[in-house]
């Protein structure tokens, strides 16, 4: 059967190619699960991550030139003070690296709850929308299988 005039204005109002199904293509009835996910990352979000990432690598960087000039002047001085100084900027740098792990820890967080966001705008990850190519005969056969497969298990 070739397309008539309203196949052909439906056609050109979707922008879509009418295609006839041939009786064989109806036989291999699969559903096929369309993934229509959206990428959910935060641009904004990624870009404040790096700047923190980089600004506390940064620190690091400078506390340890710091660290080993208070560590040489600790011991060229032989002062109790030189050595405190040294002891509170090596719980400085610990804590910078505390914090370059916790933003990783507070990112996938971050992912997490937005993946769990999505889901719940989408019904808690339930398909709503399955494309059926077949009969009605053949949904109701595969239904009931379904059905049997499904008591047959309990």
């Amino acid at each position: 059967m070739e397309p008539d005039k309203i196949t052909n204005k439906i056609d050109g109002a979707l922008n879509t190619t009418y295609k006839k199904i041939e009786e064989e293509d109806r036989q291999n009835n699969e559903v096929i699960d369309v993934d229509d996910e959206q990428p959910t990352s935060n641009p904004e979000a990624e870009e404040d991550f790096e700047e923190a990432r980089t600004g506390i690598k940064s620190i690091l960087g400078v506390g340890k030139v710091a660290l080993e000039g208070a560590v040489g002047l600790a011991q060229a001085c032989d002062s109790p003070k030189g050595y405190e100084v040294v002891a509170t900027l090596l719980k400085n740098l610990t804590d910078a690296n505390k914090g370059l792990i916790d933003i990783h820890q507070q990112k996938k967080d971050i992912e997490k709850k937005d993946d769990s966001n999505n889901n719940t705008e989408k019904g808690d990850g339930t398909t709503n929308n399955i494309l059926f190519v077949g009969s009605t005969k053949d949904l109701q056969k595969k239904l009931f299988n379904m059905d049997q497969e499904n008591t047959d298990d309990e």
